[in-house]
């Protein structure tokens, strides 16, 4: 049975909730949002530039490149409830594991590829994918709410690591970003963040089909990695998000 826009926001808001905030406090918006704000301790510390201590943003993007190929995979192999539960206190670990770094900026570098890689499974890739098997009729709109956590936490994240920096220093400020996937998002991700049943997954996997076409009897809906290279609407989303992650 189909259910109403407002039937689906009724059922599946605490896992939107449990999303919204498990991606915010996922790698990308904290490692990114929070750079920023460790320029000036930094480069007062070990002399380092501005581009030195900003380059680690470009390795952050290779680390997680070289492992979120893969987290979608995993997903859906293990489910996704369990590659965000497992991520995130890898990710606190990774955190933490930045306030060891030393005047040789490898450290930098090595700690935020590290950070990219091992902790992929709480980028939005993973909410998301629960999130489109609870809604169907409301899907765009429930994607958007589950992204606005990223913009919340992303506003809030400077001003919270400056005074971090300013009251213990940027070494505790960096033990303050490990707190937030452990008090943030995993709770509710253990509450509330949950694959939908089989019979709504089902009606939501039938809604992502495509109709028209004749294959839809033989094969599952989807493409494989080589048809998705052949696509222009890959390539093109692909070049917007390098170019969003790169300025």
């Amino acid at each position: 049975m189909s259910l109403s826009k407002r039937e689906e926001f009724a059922r599946g808001w605490r896992v939107l909730v449990a999303a919204a905030l498990g991606s915010g406090a996922g790698v990308a918006p904290i490692a990114f949002y929070s750079l920023g704000a460790f320029i000036t301790p930094l480069t007062h510390e070990f002399g380092w530039t501005r581009a030195q201590v900003t380059s680690a943003s470009l390795v952050l993007s290779l680390g997680m490149l070289v492992s979120g190929s893969y987290v979608g995979a995993i997903a859906d192999r293990y489910g996704a409830r369990r590659v965000a539960l497992f991520s995130q206190p890898i990710l606190a670990l990774s955190l933490a594991a930045l306030a060891l770094i030393s005047a040789n900026v490898w450290s930098l570098y090595l700690g935020y590829f590290a950070l990219g890689a091992v902790a992929a499974g709480t980028l939005p890739i993973t909410w998301s994918r629960v999130v489109t098997g609870w809604f169907v009729k409301a899907r765009g709109f429930a994607l958007g709410l589950s992204l606005l956590g990223t913009g919340v936490l992303g506003a809030f994240l400077p001003r919270y690591v400056t005074w971090l920096s300013s009251a213990f220093g940027w070494r505790h400020a960096y033990l303050g970003l490990a707190i937030l996937p452990l008090s943030l998002g995993m709770p509710l991700a253990l509450l509330f963040f949950r694959e939908a049943p089989a019979d709504i997954a089902a009606q939501s996997h039938v809604a992502r089909r495509p109709l028209s076409s004749p294959e839809n009897s033989t094969r599952s809906w989807g493409c494989s990695f080589r048809e998705a290279l052949s696509t222009w609407r890959f390539w093109q989303m692909s070049s917007a998000f390098f170019s969003l992650r790169r300025w």
